[in-house]
């Protein structure tokens, strides 16, 4: 793993969790009911990743693993979705979920 792989991964889960409470909600709605995204609204103001954050890092798990080997990833990542990693498929967007 790069020096920058670390760095990027906790970007996209800050990100996420800043982002999450606005998914699915216009602009105009969004700052009516929350503000400005400058700082983490849920759950005692802690923030909390979606599924995105997940899907990112099984992504990048599974090309570390595969070490450029096509088919190595896909079996990587297919084993990603499958038990036991209940807790994954219970958090699933519905994006994810209707493909």
């Amino acid at each position: 793993m790069s020096t920058f792989e670390g760095p990027r991964r906790l970007g996209t889960a800050v990100g996420d969790a800043i982002g999450l409470p606005y998914e699915g909600v216009s602009a105009k709605r969004a700052l009516r009911m929350l503000g400005p995204p400058e700082r983490h609204r849920f759950i005692f103001r802690r923030g909390m990743i979606s599924d995105d954050t997940e899907h990112t890092c099984m992504v990048a798990q599974s090309l570390i693993d595969a070490n450029a080997d096509a088919d190595r990833f896909a079996q990587r990542l297919a084993s990603e979705f499958r038990p036991p990693r209940t807790v994954v498929m219970q958090m699933l967007g519905t994006s994810t979920e209707i493909s």
